[in-house]
């Protein structure tokens, strides 16, 4: 009726799967950006999911949320992502898949979770691998500088009797296609009661093109750590250290590398 919306009405909250996907809302947040907040949202699934946006103005405050896969999947023009800040709830069903894969133009996502948000991660038991929490990887962003340090919260529940399923868990896909990584050091070593026999390195580094460095953790005093690993192969053949043409890096996305 030509009435302008009241703050309350401006405020997202509750259940917001798919609530800003696609490009169907960004009328929404260009004309309200300044006025738009956040509270107690419960599931952040596909929020953002394809969206054309190139800048969120709001923060996203969670509250025991138990979704947050695909949250800015294919977000290929947005460059910075907004804080999600609150409480997240930890049970088998709560999920990163996908959360930020293929935001090309993202160069730091440190400040996207305190490192508090993810400790609970790892106090589930893992007992079945396609109901157990799944981390986060960084596939296809093409622009991103530094695995975030709120990364390494992710630790396998070492009572766990079985890992995440294999397309899903720690390692597969890591940073595929991260041209612009610089190294990735101390990478957690999962451990579980039982043996993990599939291999779990299925491109972890493909066509990260500027590795320099990739560690795994180790013990305090510097000693290798032991776990029920088999049949594990590491490929570091195709494009890691190395890529051929620089428009990856130089033209096409947001990695700040000019030369």
């Amino acid at each position: 009726g030509g009435n302008e919306p009241t703050d309350e009405e401006l405020t997202i909250t509750g259940h917001c799967s798919y609530r800003f996907a696609y490009v169907g809302w960004n009328w929404f947040i260009d004309k309200y950006s300044d006025r738009i907040t956040t509270k107690d949202i419960t599931s952040c699934s596909s929020m953002f999911y394809m969206s054309t946006l190139d800048n969120i103005p709001f923060q996203i405050n969670v509250n025991d949320c138990e979704n947050l896969s695909y949250l800015f999947q294919n977000c290929y023009e947005l460059t910075t992502i907004p804080k999600i800040r609150g409480s997240v709830k930890w049970t088998t069903n709560t999920n990163f898949v996908n959360s930020i894969m293929a935001c090309y133009k993202v160069r730091d996502i440190e400040d996207l979770f305190t490192p508090e948000m993810l400790e609970g991660f790892s106090t589930v038991k893992v007992t079945n691998t396609y109901g157990a929490p799944k981390p986060m990887t960084f596939q296809y962003c093409q622009s991103l500088r530094a695995v975030p340090s709120w990364w390494y919260k992710f630790r396998l529940n070492e009572n766990s009797t079985v890992y995440p399923a294999d397309s899903y868990c720690l390692y597969y896909g890591l940073t595929q296609q991260c041209y612009a990584l610089d190294e990735l050091t101390n990478i957690p070593v999962w451990k579980c009661a039982a043996t993990q026999t599939s291999n779990m390195f299925s491109s972890t580094f493909s066509n990260s093109a500027r590795l320099k460095h990739i560690t795994f953790e180790t013990n305090p005093d510097g000693s290798p750590i032991v776990t029920q690993w088999k049949n594990q192969t590491i490929d570091l053949a195709n494009g890691v250290g190395w890529l051929t043409g620089g428009t990856y890096l130089l033209t096409n996305y947001n990695s700040g590398i000019t030369a």
